[in-house]
């Protein structure tokens, strides 16, 4: 167990930029979550979820449509798109570095 643990830390250690890239996309999808949480509570089926990866566009858009009415804030839709963007090119960027 103990050098299961180190073994990670060192990888960490030695490039983190993967690491990050594959956090910043985690963070991505569960903002995504959020959101869709968010307009799922207020009945909102302006969206239509046809494949997993359509998710990332037409969730983020309906809840800037929505949030005019509601009164939210539009950071959780612009954040979903840039942890996303930033994600995949510091993830992109760490593999090019191992």
């Amino acid at each position: 167990m103990r050098e299961g643990i180190t073994e990670i830390i060192d990888f960490v250690r030695q490039d983190p930029l993967p690491v990050l890239g594959l956090l910043l996309l985690s963070f991505s999808g569960v903002l995504l979550f959020r959101i869709h949480r968010k307009l799922q509570q207020i009945g909102d089926k302006s969206y239509e979820l046809r494949i997993p990866s359509d998710a990332a566009w037409t969730v983020p858009r309906a809840y800037l449509k929505a949030r005019l009415k509601q009164g939210w804030s539009p950071l959780p839709a612009y954040a979903v798109w840039g942890c996303a963007v930033f994600g995949i090119i510091i993830f992109v960027i760490g593999l090019f570095k191992l």
